[in-house]
């Protein structure tokens, strides 16, 4: 994982959870391109947003750019699934919920889907009921059916990634905060671990850090750094096991998500708070 003899890179990533890693990986995939990668904490630690048993992955978003991002997405875990052998996406379905007073309109979000050809079913409570009946509603509740709906697992995507990437070539090296970046004409330099490393582009990934990065260039960006409140609730088997066939469920609203859909290997369900930010 490390190359004692290579300080010159041609892309440095900061920051190996989630996005950092599959930058890694897809860096290292153009051919001759040297790529090292720089984790402050141990790969894989749970500090940051990148580490749970599963994330909702989904089309049903309010803006059509979303939507064609999200696409791209499905693509992109698809040839990342192939390579790795590995199945990190589980498609169940997506049901989204609006209540009567939705912190997001629900037409904002079946116009994105129209915009960009993706069919979805708009359903009542009564008929989310009679086909999930785990779920108890109100009559005023609405949901919206999208079939590509589902699950990733963060723990699978993120090992491949970093697999794959060194598996390309890359260099990545855990525990190496990085303690200084500099602009030096056409380069960066980047202290990190008692080492300094240079590269023509520096991608930061570093989530809650991004800032503490930023300030060695005097910028910094609009960032409201979060610690959102997750509960794991355990479930019987039986209803775990119910649960296999049951969508991805998202609430529009600003009280509370709940991410339910199969897990493997576990009976663990998250439920979250998830805070609307102006």
């Amino acid at each position: 994982m490390t190359d004692a003899g290579r300080d010159e890179f041609d892309v440095i990533v900061v920051g190996l959870g989630a996005l950092g890693s599959a930058a890694a990986y897809w860096a290292s995939s153009r051919s001759g391109v040297r790529v090292l990668g720089l984790e402050r904490f141990e790969l894989g630690h749970a500090n940051g947003a990148s580490a749970d048993h599963s994330r909702i992955i989904r089309l049903s978003y309010h803006r059509p750019d979303y939507v064609r991002l999200a696409k791209r997405a499905y693509e992109s875990w698809s040839i990342v699934e192939a390579e790795a052998d590995e199945r990190i996406v589980t498609i169940t379905g997506g049901l989204d919920l609006w209540p009567a007073d939705p912190a997001i309109p629900m037409t904002d979000y079946t116009d994105s889907l129209s915009a960009e050809d993706v069919p979805f079913e708009l359903l009542g409570a009564a008929e989310i009921q009679r086909r999930w009946p785990a779920w108890h509603l109100t009559d005023d509740v609405i949901g919206m059916y999208q079939a590509q709906g589902g699950i990733a697992d963060p723990y699978r995507g993120n090992v491949a990634h970093r697999r794959l990437a060194i598996d390309q070539g890359a260099t990545l090296r855990a525990k190496s905060p990085v303690e200084a970046i500099r602009d030096v004409g056409g380069a960066y330099e980047v202290d990190a671990g008692g080492r300094t490393y240079s590269a023509g582009r520096v991608i930061l990934t570093a989530d809650a850090w991004t800032n503490d990065l930023l300030a060695h260039f005097d910028r910094r960006l609009p960032l409201t750094v979060t610690k959102d409140d997750v509960a794991y609730l355990e479930l019987m088997f039986e209803l775990a096991t119910a649960l296999e066939s049951h969508p991805a469920a998202w609430t529009i609203d600003e009280a509370v998500a709940a991410n339910l859909g199969p897990r493997a290997g576990t009976t663990r369900q998250p439920v979250f708070s998830h805070h609307a930010i102006p």
